[in-house]
């Protein structure tokens, strides 16, 4: 992405067509992944999603730079990274 980063969804879908449904019905246009298992997706596992919405900065290592960002906390975060972009 231009701007260094991207946005990923991670689905807690059982199906494709849930998912495609959700994804046309709200307009989404971010990448969407998903392995249709529910909460018990390999995402929920790895990063501990225990409800949604959720979220994860994740730097372009893979390494979690930040979590449970909203609001004023998120924009501070990403204008911190993204300010010598």
């Amino acid at each position: 992405h231009p701007l260094g980063f991207e946005i990923v969804s991670i689905s807690l879908d059982f199906s494709k067509e849930d998912l495609e449904e959700a994804i046309k019905k709200d307009q989404l246009s971010l990448i969407h992944l998903s392995d249709f298992k529910g909460r018990n997706n390999t995402a929920c596992m790895i990063y501990g999603v225990n409800a949604i919405p959720d979220n994860f900065l994740i730097d372009k290592d893979g390494v979690v730079i930040g979590k449970y960002l909203w609001g004023d906390a998120l924009r501070e975060v990403l204008e911190v990274r993204l300010k010598d972009k």
